[in-house]
């Protein structure tokens, strides 16, 4: 006991003051509460990183089982292309064998190629005439064998660059796969490293509450003694801890007037006014630009949703994140788990990718947390930080301050009225795999599984926009849709070709800045850049303008 009150308690006069043991009680009390909070707010910290670590590594593992289905049905689409490969040879063989049994010195077939192939105007002689008179049932089953091996080499040699073009994208697809695998494995040291450190930590803060319990203790024990002397308590303090407090420059000038309505209508129905909502819009994905609407940790959409907030705490597996079967779009799914989500849009679900539907739950999230009576401390339900709090605020009150806004009465919103066709599939990014002839059906697009021609297909769907039929929707059947446009007057939302393993054998939508988004074989879904490198070399200039009219 003796030795504590050395470490933690120092005895002895300042000066000549008198200082009561009352209140040098009442210091030693505030300064051990200080100690206390700050204790309480790291460890608040430790299980926050605890659970963005868990969370990254499931969003990895995910992805990872992503990877697995669609290389095995890539696999399985590659076999079942060699055995078309075969049965085409066989057939070129049997082809072959039969005008060989027909025409065994090839005679006949040099007379076929020469009179009537080549096209000259007469047989030169009355023998070749008898000839092929005599012949000509033979004739008829050679000029029809011919055609058939024409087909069936054409048919052969097209079907080999389609499966070498599969092979090399497999090839990158299994290699963006063994990149997934490290970068998990990396996850995985690191969480045992920050483990270990998150351990030691707690066993110092776990010494620093013996200390500071046995601390108040020996203060009591003395001042039961009659002690009345105390001086400043020398326990280890961490008050002045650095708090992670990250730094987001939104970079915006104002307000893009096509969310205007979503603001006001989030406004009328919840009571909270646009700006903030602008503001929360801004700071969260850039008013729906970033690259990708998917965080490391599983935030989701525009406004940047834990799963579990949006559908309902009740189906949270881990940390905000909600299992793969969880539709949680589904609106009796969001109503029976108290969810957030929110069809703005009545087009029959709670998008949380829908501009729409993000903002009107945003809202909802806002107004339900006690906005109208203290919107510091809903804001700070949407994000635990006071710098998030302090940023929205400024934010929300420079958008008020530098935008006007008339009051129009009733804000109807057009179910998917908010969609550009260059920003809907940015939900896709790194959520999405490449498989060979995938996004034709639901169950494919519910995955995320597309190809290069039925992502562009899905896109322009977004809008009603009806790109030929989607179960054979090919880079073949794009390049003639929409007008042809000069490369130099491509505008975002074009079609733009590239010749990868054949001509215009990927296709992407442009998006501006010389940028476009596609679906890759390596990495899904994802934007990338024509004016360098691999697509730079590629692009072929072909730029084709789909509208809607």
């Amino acid at each position: 006991m003796k030795k504590i009150a050395a470490i933690c308690l120092s005895v002895g006069v300042i000066g000549t003051t008198h200082v009561s043991a009352e209140e040098q009680s009442q210091t030693v009390s505030d300064h051990l509460q200080s100690n206390q909070d700050s204790i309480q707010e790291q460890v608040t910290k430790m299980d926050k990183e605890i659970n963005a670590y868990q969370n990254e590594r499931i969003i990895l593992e995910r992805q990872l089982k992503q990877y697995d289905k669609a290389l095995d049905q890539n696999h399985l689409t590659i076999k079942k292309e060699q055995e078309r490969l075969e049965s085409i040879s066989s057939r070129l063989e049997t082809i072959n064998k039969q005008m060989k049994e027909i025409d065994p010195d090839g005679q006949l077939s040099n007379m076929v190629h020469q009179d009537l192939i080549v096209g000259i105007p007469a047989i030169t002689t009355a023998n070749k005439q008898h000839y092929l008179l005599d012949n000509v049932h033979k004739v008829s089953q050679l000029l029809t064998l011919q055609e058939e091996l024409k087909e069936a080499t054409s048919e052969l040699e097209s079907n080999q660059v389609e499966l070498e073009g599969m092979v090399t994208q497999i090839q990158e697809q299994q290699s963006e796969k063994e990149q997934l695998v490290k970068q998990l494995k990396q996850k995985e040291a690191d969480s045992k490293k920050q483990k270990q450190q998150l351990l030691e930590e707690s066993k110092k803060i776990e010494k620093e509450k013996n200390l500071i319990d046995e601390a108040i203790s020996n203060e009591e024990e003395r001042a039961e003694k009659g002690s009345a002397f105390f001086g400043q308590s020398n326990i280890p303090s961490n008050a002045n801890a650095t708090v992670f407090s990250p730094s987001l420059d939104t970079n915006v000038t104002g307000v893009p007037s096509q969310y205007m309505k979503y603001y006001l209508y989030g406004e009328k129905e919840y009571g909270v006014p646009w700006y903030f909502l602008a503001a929360i819009h801004s700071i969260e994905t850039s008013f729906s630009t970033s690259p990708t609407m998917t965080s490391s940790v599983g935030a989701i959409g525009s406004m940047q949703f834990m799963p579990s907030t949006w559908v309902g705490y009740k189906y949270e597996s881990s940390g905000g994140l909600v299992a793969e079967d969880v539709d949680i779009t589904d609106l009796e799914t969001i109503k029976k788990g108290n969810g957030y989500g929110v069809d703005a849009d009545n087009d029959g679900k709670a998008d949380p990718y829908s501009v729409a539907d993000g903002v009107a739950a945003a809202a909802n999230y806002l107004s339900s947390n006690g906005f109208a009576t203290d919107l510091r401390k809903a804001i700070w339900h949407y994000n635990h930080a006071q710098w998030y709090v302090e940023k929205v605020v400024n934010l929300a009150e420079r958008f008020k301050n530098d935008t006007k806004v008339s009051d129009n009465g009733d804000i109807p919103l057009n179910s998917g009225g908010e969609y550009d066709v260059t920003t809907v599939g940015n939900r896709w990014i790194g959520n999405s795999v490449y498989v060979f002839g995938g996004g034709r059906n639901q169950s494919d697009i519910r995955s995320g599984r597309f190809d290069c021609s039925s992502f562009v297909y899905w896109a322009y769907s977004q809008l009603r926009i009806k790109l030929g039929e989607q179960i054979s929707v090919s880079t073949e059947t794009l390049k003639n849709m929409g007008t042809a446009i000069e490369e130099k007057n491509m505008k975002p939302g074009d079609l733009v070709f590239f010749d990868t393993y054949k001509n215009d054998g990927h296709v992407g939508i442009y998006i501006g800045d010389g940028k476009f988004i596609g679906a890759q074989s390596s990495n899904g879904v994802a934007i990338e850049d024509m004016t360098t490198g691999y697509w730079k070399e590629k692009f072929n200039h072909r730029v084709q303008r789909v509208t809607n009219s």
